[in-house]
C-alpha cells in the first residue's frame, strides 16, 4: 500500500466518521436546544386528520388543541417526546439544515408548538420526517427505533388528550 493509498483511506473514513458523528442518535433535548421545560409557558398542537365520508366526499378533522404547562397531560407529552431517541437524516449533511418540503405519509399527523418568553419550538411528526427545534432553526430527524410507530403513539396521544382550543 503506497502512502498516497493511505492518505485516500484516511481522507475517506474521516467523512465517514463525520456523517456518523452527525447521525448519531440524539435526545430530546439534543434536538430542541435551549428547551428547558420550566421556561415553556404555554403548549399548543394542530391535530390534521382526513378521511372521507360514507358518499365520498372529503372531510376535514383538523383541531387545534393546547396543553396546560401544569397539567398531567404536558408532562406525559414530555415523558413521551423524550422516550425517543432522534436521528439527523444524512441528506442534511449536504444541505445544511431542513430540506423545506416534506412529503406527509402519516394520516393523523400533528405539529406541536411550545412557547417560552422569548423562543418557540416545534415539533412536526410527520411520518417519514419529524422537524424539531427552535423556529427557524429546525432540522429533520427520524425517531432512531420504531419511527413511525413512535409518531403514532404521540400523534394518538395529542389527538385523545390535547384540551380543545377556542
Amino acid at each position: 500500500m503506497t502512502k498516497q493509498d493511505l492518505k485516500k483511506y484516511a481522507v475517506y473514513a474521516f467523512v465517514l466518521l463525520l456523517i456518523l458523528l452527525y447521525a448519531r442518535p440524539r435526545s430530546f433535548y439534543s434536538v430542541m436546544p435551549d428547551f428547558e421545560k420550566e421556561n415553556i409557558v404555554s403548549c399548543e398542537a394542530v391535530y390534521f386528520s382526513t378521511d372521507f365520508d360514507e358518499n365520498g366526499n372529503f372531510v376535514d378533522n383538523t383541531r387545534n388543541v393546547e396543553f396546560d404547562v401544569n397539567s398531567e397531560e404536558y408532562k406525559e407529552l414530555l415523558s413521551l417526546l423524550k422516550s425517543a431517541k432522534y436521528r439527523k437524516h444524512f441528506v442534511d449533511f449536504f444541505i445544511g439544515g431542513n430540506i423545506g418540503s416534506y412529503s406527509i405519509n402519516l394520516n393523523p399527523h400533528a405539529q406541536i408548538y411550545f412557547y417560552a418568553e422569548n423562543e418557540r419550538y416545534e415539533i412536526s411528526l410527520l411520518g417519514r420526517w419529524i422537524v424539531a427545534g427552535k423556529i427557524g432553526e429546525k432540522y429533520d430527524y427520524s425517531a432512531y427505533f420504531n419511527g413511525k410507530k413512535f409518531q403514532k403513539k404521540v400523534i394518538e396521544f395529542v389527538g385523545e388528550k390535547g384540551t380543545e382550543k377556542e
